[in-house]
């Protein structure tokens, strides 16, 4: 599937991804081992090195990946994005794409602090944005935190009530 057609990425290539929807159940070797097949280019054998840092949220919903290049980034984002992994019935397809490697470090501190230990009701998010020259920013954020306050349509004056009349019989 390397000539697969996927939705173009929202962030420029970088040696990092962002993936989300994964479900419960989930093993973490499962995830890393399955990005290693998909990374390695047709022919070569797997590397482990290949990926240089990995985390996997504690419910399993999203993951941050660092790997050593951007082409086996390439190649993991067009085998996965918009695909259902593990294949399974219940499951929902994948949605990945690429973010800065710089930011692995602290989006992990970040949701590992706030965590407050095991069964945490936290979730994360990344969301892209544009800054103000233009450039897409991907920055992490707790989920189904309120959005900035969108612009309300002016309010409508209220509507006079109105009554049906229902004849009743012959007039």
């Amino acid at each position: 599937d390397l000539e697969r057609d996927i939705e173009p990425a929202i962030h420029p290539a970088t040696s990092a991804l962002y993936i989300k929807h994964f479900m419960r159940p989930l093993r973490p070797q499962a995830v890393q081992d399955h990005l290693l097949q998909l990374a390695a280019p047709a022919g070569v054998p797997v590397d482990e090195s290949t990926i240089v840092d990995f985390y996997l949220d504690t419910i399993r919903t999203h993951a941050f990946v660092v790997f050593n290049s951007v082409s086996a980034v390439s190649r993991v984002r067009t085998a996965l994005h918009d695909r259902i992994w593990p294949d399974e019935t219940n499951r929902k397809p994948l949605w990945v794409d690429f973010v800065p490697p710089e930011c692995f470090a602290d989006w992990v501190d970040m949701e590992q602090g706030s965590s407050g230990g095991r069964g945490s009701t936290s979730r994360y998010e990344v969301s892209y944005e544009n800054d103000e020259d233009g450039h897409v920013v991907a920055k992490l954020r707790e989920a189904g935190a309120a959005p900035p306050a969108a612009k309300r349509p002016p309010s409508q004056p209220p509507q006079p009530e109105r009554k049906l009349s229902i004849p009743t019989g012959p007039s």
